[in-house]
């Protein structure tokens, strides 16, 4: 249970460094793309700004969940954490059992997200 902490742990801190790459990317060319065509009111700006961020996380989520686990896995291969966990007896499946179960919530929460307002953001965002 210990080891399914730290893995779980070390994922999401990955999975979450990963996201804010990618959305910071995103959104900032976007916003350099679009910037003369927005209205001079910071309100509205900052609206379009929070739209395009939630479209970023909807696209990019699956990606950045797989990025994640590269990450972590080679970040475990590269301190030989991952040789300590098989040489203390846990089995590939065991490793793999954390990427499995905090993948499942992260996807099972934003399924949860597309009931609200969320899977419009980007209709949002053009109508400003």
């Amino acid at each position: 249970m210990l080891v399914f902490r730290y893995i779980a742990l070390h994922y999401l801190k990955y999975f979450v460094v990963i996201l804010f790459a990618f959305i910071l990317f995103s959104v900032g060319f976007d916003y350099m793309g679009v910037a003369t065509k927005l209205p001079d009111s910071a309100n509205l700006v900052v609206m379009y700004i929070v739209y395009k961020v939630f479209y970023s996380i909807d696209m990019l989520l699956p990606l950045t969940l797989i990025f994640a686990m590269i990450a972590t896995k080679v970040s475990f291969i590269r301190n030989n954490t991952l040789v300590a966990f098989y040489s203390l007896g846990y089995s590939k499946v065991d490793i793999l059992k954390p990427f499995v179960v905090v993948s499942m919530a992260i996807i099972v929460l934003f399924v949860a997200l597309h009931s609200t307002s969320f899977a419009r953001a980007d209709e949002f965002a053009k109508n400003i």
